[in-house]
């Protein structure tokens, strides 16, 4: 079964389009905050290294989960 291209969901993606798709968004996310919505810029810049750690640090954990 499966909706038009899609021949069987339970497959993995080989080209890895959502694992990509899904940190590259979540790092824009992170790049594109505000800075000034919290107190100290000291936080801010570590919330912002911290964002583009999880991306980085997600991305393999998202491509070779089933």
């Amino acid at each position: 079964g499966g909706i038009s291209w899609f021949t069987d969901l339970s497959l993995p993606d080989p080209y890895y389009l959502l694992p990509v798709g899904a940190s590259a968004t979540f790092l824009a996310t992170t790049l594109l905050q505000d800075p000034t919505m919290v107190h100290s810029q000291d936080q801010a810049r570590m919330m912002q290294y911290a964002g583009i750690g999880l991306s980085v640090f997600f991305l393999p954990i998202m491509a070779t989960t089933s």
